[in-house]
């Protein structure tokens, strides 16, 4: 794609692929995925179903760790791409003559535990395929691209949602999902079926303990990811209920939004893996970013027109680049290469249980403290995460001292 020639020829295939299928599913992800909770709030489904819409994600990510016994009978390639295939099909159940509020909440729940359970087997491809002295800027410039064609899908997402219905719409993100997937599982991968340390009976779930345990570096950036993420989390089936009931916006004027926080996420994968890759550093890139937790709802708790929303999707746009980066780039670190997928399993379950429960807290708490109310407490418990993320530069030497 755009960035081939800035990535070594040794592994410049590997990259080539995954970012076709990258663009490709930025495509699929601004016609359909970036509308699900806005469009589901637009055909009045109400905050708790909402909450569910928004957990649904979260559900997929609780359970990625019981899927690592399953994805150790295949290669990893083939999980990825079985996995997200079926997700993705399902979106073609849209186009079912009947429809109703029950039906397109069970639709996106089924779609997110599929298409998340896979995500610990997709960190090993990337932990083999990219070396570390090249793994941000490789990763960086494939969310570039992805980002550009989310920003060119979402504008055009919107504008057909405006005149369509969605039953067509987010069928057609779903065709482009899954010619992704065509091009993901063509990159070259050395590997018979996905290798694991030997492990019996409940020895998945006792590895996992023995990696809190002994891991203490991990263990303590997961507990400031866990605020981090939950300051988040509590807002997050809010923020389309004050968009679309509060500030009244348009289906356009939502694809606007995400388009804009495209256009800076371009900026930040971008400029986010040179800096990664240059300082040596998924730690220092983590935390500089880890700010955008807190920003987003603090903006939207003070936002009585559109100018801090947008404002809010700019900044977002330009530190989750950063983040994501960081904290991929840190578990890949931290982890040997038979352990990476352990590593983000924990990782994903732990957001699946933050993810599951507090979604639903959120909208209890909206009818006591009322939205602006929630997103200020949001805020403060980012905040608490951004203070223990900053007490983990202490551990950045023994980081440096990690395999990669």
């Amino acid at each position: 794609m755009i960035f081939n020639r800035r990535i070594p020829a040794w592994f410049r295939i590997a990259y080539y692929y995954e970012s076709l299928g990258a663009f490709f599913y930025g495509i699929s992800f601004g016609l359909s995925t970036s509308f699900f909770n806005l469009m589901a709030r637009k055909i009045g489904i109400s905050s708790w179903l909402i909450a569910l819409l928004t957990s649904s994600v979260f559900f997929g990510s609780l359970l990625s760790y019981l899927w690592l016994k399953v994805s150790a009978r295949f290669r990893k390639i083939h999980f990825v791409v079985t996995m997200k295939g079926i997700a993705r099909a399902l979106l073609f159940l849209f186009l079912l003559p009947r429809h109703s509020p029950p039906l397109y909440v069970t639709i996106i729940f089924f779609y997110w535990i599929l298409e998340m359970g896979s995500n610990p087997a997709y960190w090993g491809i990337i932990k083999e395929i990219y070396p570390e002295s090249h793994r941000g800027k490789a990763m960086g410039y494939v969310r570039v691209e992805m980002a550009i064609a989310i920003l060119l899908s979402s504008y055009v997402g919107g504008w057909l949602l405006d005149r369509i219905s969605y039953r067509f719409v987010f069928p057609l993100g779903a065709f482009f999902g899954l010619i992704a997937l065509n091009f993901f599982r063509r990159i070259p991968l050395k590997e018979s079926v996905n290798k694991f340390p030997k492990t019996e009976g409940s020895g998945y779930f006792q590895k996992g303990l023995e990696i809190l345990k002994e891991d203490k570096v991990f263990s303590r950036i997961l507990l400031a990811l866990f605020l981090l993420g939950s300051g988040y989390l509590l807002s997050a089936p809010l923020f389309p209920v004050f968009l679309v009931d509060i500030l009244k916006v348009s289906n356009f004027t939502a694809g606007k939004l995400t388009a804009l926080y495209s256009l800076f996420w371009i900026i930040s994968y971008g400029w986010w893996g040179e800096f990664m890759d240059k300082k040596k550093s998924p730690l220092l890139t983590f935390l500089f970013s880890s700010p955008t937790s807190a920003l987003f709802p603090f903006l939207h708790s003070i936002a009585f027109n559109l100018f801090p929303v947008y404002l809010a999707y700019s900044l977002s746009g330009l530190l989750d680049g950063g983040f994501e980066l960081g904290r991929m780039g840190l578990i890949t670190r931290l982890a040997t290469r038979d352990k990476v997928q352990f590593y983000s399993a924990i990782d994903y379950t732990l957001m699946g249980i933050r993810g599951s429960i507090l979604p639903f807290v959120g909208v209890g708490l909206a009818k006591i403290m009322a939205l602006r109310g929630v997103f200020l407490l949001s805020t403060l418990l980012a905040s608490m995460g951004i203070y223990l993320a900053f007490q983990t530069w202490k551990y950045q030497k023994s980081l440096n001292g990690r395999p990669g």
